[in-house]
């Protein structure tokens, strides 16, 4: 079964039905401990990411494209809401993949090492990433991200499948959603955040 864990981080605020995510379910950060929300504090929350370790977070290279610094970055974890509860750090490091291309988006992954480390709880545990002997997964129709969607994560059966790349529309039937494989750069994670 596919979950699009990005109930917690696209919906900011699940009480208000306006704005939940289309065809979403509320649903708790103990069953998803493994998604965070990036913000600033300019412009409030961007983009997700999903905790690869207790210290990195994979989201795409797209959502620091735009001017960001690493300085400005906020993420939060183990919260149900976007913009409060949880746990907060600063990001210290940045690493785009070295093969990012910002008009085709190929290569749209990035690590961010935050300031600090979590240990693992209920509501913060890194992910596990599918076997990449299987092939990879299809997606649904109307399952395609929005704005703010960006870098949170496609899983299935608690395994990290995809990060949501880019998408053209938002849940209307006939837009598009693009998830990058993180298996594709399973070396280059290695690198920076070994095991994977």
């Amino acid at each position: 079964m596919f979950h699009l864990a990005l109930v917690v981080v696209a919906s900011l605020e699940l009480i208000q039905p306006t704005k939940c995510i289309v065809g979403g379910y509320k649903n708790s950060v103990i069953s998803v401990p493994w998604i965070v929300s990036l913000s600033t504090n300019h412009s409030g929350p961007f983009c997700g990411g999903v905790l690869l370790d207790q210290c990195r977070i994979l989201t795409t290279a797209f959502c620091l494209s735009n001017g960001i610094k690493p300085s400005d970055i906020l993420v939060r974890l183990g919260s149900d809401y976007a913009n409060g509860g949880g746990k907060t750090s600063t990001i210290e490091t940045v690493h785009i993949h070295p093969e990012f291309d910002a008009t085709t988006k190929n290569y749209n992954f990035a690590v961010l090492e935050m300031s600090e480390s979590f240990g693992k709880s209920l509501a913060i545990s890194s992910i596990k990433f599918r076997d990449s002997s299987k092939p990879p997964y299809i997606g649904t129709p109307q399952r395609e991200g929005c704005v703010g969607d960006a870098g949170g994560p496609l899983t299935c059966d608690g395994q990290l499948v995809g990060i949501i790349s880019w998408s053209r529309g938002c849940a209307q039937g006939e837009g598009i959603g693009v998830y990058a494989d993180p298996t594709a750069v399973r070396n280059w994670l290695r690198r920076i955040a070994a095991p994977f």
